[in-house]
């Protein structure tokens, strides 16, 4: 993970000293091991390629930096809040990394809790999400569009589902249906009634 040239205009929610905190935490930031169980865990789950299961751990990272320069609160995309829910299951290191990274007035921790819902809090989001967006992009230039969705479309319904549906379960679930549909012997089903005219 590279920083594109800093300019000296800060985004309005960074912290004053951005630019020292940036060039003191990306190395540890970039030196963070991620699990191979997380990224086994988006390929195997999500169906998501090897290739791309990288890219967005990177992305992540990149969430993570957002988080650390930032004065107010950060939102991930859809797909870095998949990798940062997967990184939290693997509880074992987690805290550990996060100890590391995070500074002491967060405790060295990085969690969150769940939305009270409601549009007070729909729009804090997208507040926060457009904010992530613009400490991510002065840091590192574009962000790829495929894992930072534009901020208009972050909280679709369908977007969230995509990525909490187990596709594999589904696809069995479909076989086994049409497994036992092929197992029944159609003498045994009721004749269809007929029609009335």
């Amino acid at each position: 993970m590279k920083l594109i040239e800093l300019g000296d205009e800060l985004p309005m929610t960074a912290r004053e000293n951005l630019k020292e905190i940036v060039h003191r935490k990306l190395k540890q930031v970039n030196d963070m091991k991620i699990p191979n169980s997380v990224n086994e865990h988006l390929q195997r789950k999500h169906l998501i390629s090897e290739k791309n299961s990288r890219r967005y751990v990177q992305e992540y990272k990149k969430y993570l930096m957002c988080a650390l320069v930032s004065q107010k609160a950060v939102t991930p995309s859809e797909g870095t809040d998949l990798v940062w829910h997967t990184h939290l299951c693997t509880n074992n290191i987690y805290p550990i990394q996060m100890a590391k990274v995070m500074p002491k007035y967060r405790k060295g921790r990085f969690d969150h809790g769940p939305t009270k819902g409601g549009n007070a809090e729909g729009m804090k989001y997208d507040e926060q999400y457009k904010r992530t967006v613009e400490l991510g992009e002065y840091l590192f230039g574009p962000l790829p569009h495929d894992i930072w969705e534009p901020g208009q479309s972050r909280f679709y319904p369908t977007l969230f589902c995509m990525y909490h549906v187990d596709l594999r379960r589904l696809a069995n679930y479909m076989i086994a249906v049409e497994k036992a549909r092929a197992s029944i012997d159609p003498a045994l089903l009721p004749a269809p009634e007929e029609e009335q005219a």
